[in-house]
């Protein structure tokens, strides 16, 4: 049987999201482990299907991108998509409260993805915590737990640019032993500082 990932969608069957909501306190942790498990496996595909040449002479930032990079794109849309889901998610909670246990869901299952090196998935949770949409809920913020504040905030410290992103880059370093999904992000921009900085050509007395 099919499963769906995120609310909005129930042709599949398996709702993890609503699930994850309707749990009960005690089984929180697995219904989280669970969801960011299904969120590496549909990742870990998308990832998989993009072909070398899509990352080839930015083949993904040309006017002719669609035909070209047609899974860089695909990958890049499901990014963008679940950082507005994990945003409208948490601002349609009616209440302060449901609010406050709707973000710490989430930065729970960005722990989880780390956990499972996911990185894609950290990526996109983090980034939807730290737009404004979100992090102008002062309320919200102030009556989150303060053990979710500070995992929160290690999670910025992964993820922060300082340095072309080093902490994030030596943690994907160390997942790559086993399997991991990368945050691709990274590697486009790199793409694009090697592809801008260098010439096609170069002269025959230079080498």
């Amino acid at each position: 049987r099919g499963r769906s990932i995120t609310s909005g969608s129930h042709e599949f069957g398996i709702n993890y999201w609503d699930r994850l909501l309707e749990a009960s306190a005690s089984s929180e942790r697995a219904f989280v482990r669970e969801l960011a498990e299904q969120l590496a496996l549909h990742e870990a595909a998308l990832l998989r299907g993009v072909a070398p040449h899509e990352l080839q002479g930015l083949a993904f930032a040309k006017a002719t991108k669609a035909e070209r990079a047609p899974n860089v794109l695909r990958l890049i849309s499901h990014f963008n998509r679940m950082s507005r889901w994990v945003c409208t998610q948490v601002v349609r909670q009616p209440t302060t409260r449901e609010r406050a246990r709707c973000l710490r869901l989430f930065i729970e299952l960005a722990n989880a993805c780390r956990e499972l090196g996911n990185f894609n998935g950290v990526m996109e949770i983090v980034a939807a915590i730290n737009s404004s949409a979100l992090f102008r809920l002062k309320r919200t913020w102030e009556v989150l737990p303060r053990a979710s504040r500070k995992d929160f905030d290690e999670l910025g410290e992964l993820v922060r640019p300082d340095k072309s992103h080093a902490a994030l880059r030596h943690a994907m370093r160390l997942a790559a032993k086993r399997a991991a999904v990368p945050y691709l992000g990274l590697y486009l921009t790199d793409l694009t500082f090697i592809e801008d900085g260098n010439k096609d050509w170069v002269a025959d007395d230079e080498g």
